[in-house]
């Protein structure tokens, strides 16, 4: 191991080695939390887990191993540990981090809240949060696992010219920003019950909600009341105009190339 490896090594360590834990125990404090509302930590806390593991592996030292080789044709690849720019971003994920935990904290009294569900002492804590550490890059690697696969079909569906799985692909991002504002509507509801005119209570109420605003039906039965909803309303409905362009895009595109073959 030579001495410009080793300093990468070492500060990829102190940059990056806490973030799989935080990030992971951020995404099972709320599964407990938002029990009644699971679409919370699904569609809003799991997506950061994801990106931010990604971007850990993203400033990986360079490593003689086929799962590295494969992530270097995504675009979570070549980040220079040294840079500023990675210090800058491990500033930014901690940031992040550190408000989620803060929200907890105002909203749910962290951690004593937590503790109260254990039942055997501080060692059963300990014991707790050693299997999470553990979990954590067990998980971490699932989702390395899972983005290597993904980056596969995505490269598929960069060659392929088959329409029916371009469509596929924009209607999945479609309906993941549709999950996406549910579990963010919901999450306004439980922060302010005044946000909409009739609150959002259930799982399924918070999905019904976000298609019926992504589709633009607005059938009137869920009103945004507050500022902060108001805006998410309009962003959604912008978003779903601008998605249902790039599948018209794609169908034209498409039909016009298969008419210049013939």
């Amino acid at each position: 191991m030579d001495k410009v490896y080793r300093k990468k090594f070492i500060v990829f360590l102190l940059l990056f080695i806490a973030m799989p834990f935080l990030v992971f125990h951020l995404f099972i404090i709320g599964i407990n939390y938002f029990r009644s509302a699971i679409e919370i930590p699904i569609f809003l806390i799991f997506p950061i887990v994801w990106i931010c593991s990604l971007r850990i592996i993203a400033y990986m030292p360079e490593i003689r191993l086929t799962t590295r080789k494969r992530f270097q044709s995504t675009i979570f690849h070549s980040k220079n540990v040294l840079s500023l720019k990675a210090i800058a971003e491990a500033i930014m994920w901690y940031i992040l981090i550190f408000l989620i935990y803060y929200y907890y904290h105002i909203q749910f009294n962290f951690p004593k809240s937590a503790e109260s569900w254990q039942y055997g002492g501080i060692f059963q804590i300990i014991i707790g949060y050693v299997a999470l550490f553990i979990t954590s890059f067990v998980g971490s690697m699932i989702i390395g696992f899972i983005s290597v696969s993904m980056s596969g079909v995505l490269r598929l569906l960069r060659k392929s010219k088959i329409i029916s799985k371009r469509l596929g692909s924009a209607f999945l991002i479609y309906l993941g920003i549709c999950c996406l504002y549910s579990a963010f509507y919901r999450l306004i509801s439980i922060h302010d019950p005044k946000s909409f005119e009739h609150q959002i209570n259930t799982t399924l109420d918070a999905l019904y909600y976000s298609t019926v605003t992504i589709t633009t039906l607005g059938y009137g039965d869920i009103k945004p009341a507050s500022n902060i909803a108001k805006i998410s309303v309009i962003s959604e409905a912008l978003l779903g105009i601008f998605l249902l362009a790039i599948l018209i895009g794609i169908i034209i595109s498409i039909s016009i190339g298969k008419n210049n073959r013939v």
